[in-house]
């Protein structure tokens, strides 16, 4: 039986977040991406365009 994937949630999506870090995790087998935590607009309709599916979160307070 396949182990369940590990889920991630990242916080922040500034240019790190972004460009580098989402990306890394979204390929490695064994992660998801499953939230990204970013209040800012512009940011959180970036995320929702690159990463359609995962949860965008407005606080780390909401990581359940």
């Amino acid at each position: 039986m396949a182990a369940q994937p590990a889920r991630v949630a990242l916080i922040g999506y500034g240019p790190g977040g972004a460009v580098f870090h989402a990306a890394y995790i979204a390929a490695t087998p064994g992660l998801k991406l499953a939230a990204i935590v970013t209040a800012n607009p512009r940011r959180r309709a970036q995320a929702k365009h690159e990463f359609p599916g995962t949860a965008l979160l407005r606080s780390p307070d909401e990581i359940g």
